[in-house]
């Protein structure tokens, strides 16, 4: 984590964002011990796997 903060100075960039599963306690603590801040935001997860990202990946959208 000390190496990508590096990077991220180094780089100009503004900030160092990730995500973590919300039942990862461990990791959680460990974010919040480095000062790290939940966001709240407005993005859902959405994921395509086995015959919809097939069908996909051969350009034909899966049927509702």
């Amino acid at each position: 984590m000390a190496e990508l903060a590096r990077q991220v100075k180094e780089g100009g960039y503004y900030s160092l964002d990730w995500e973590v599963l919300d039942w990862n306690r461990p990791a959680l603590d460990f974010y919040e011990h480095l000062g790290a801040e939940r966001l709240v935001r407005d993005w859902l997860v959405y994921r395509l796997v086995g015959p919809p990202l097939d069908a996909l990946a051969k350009g034909h959208p899966a049927p509702r």
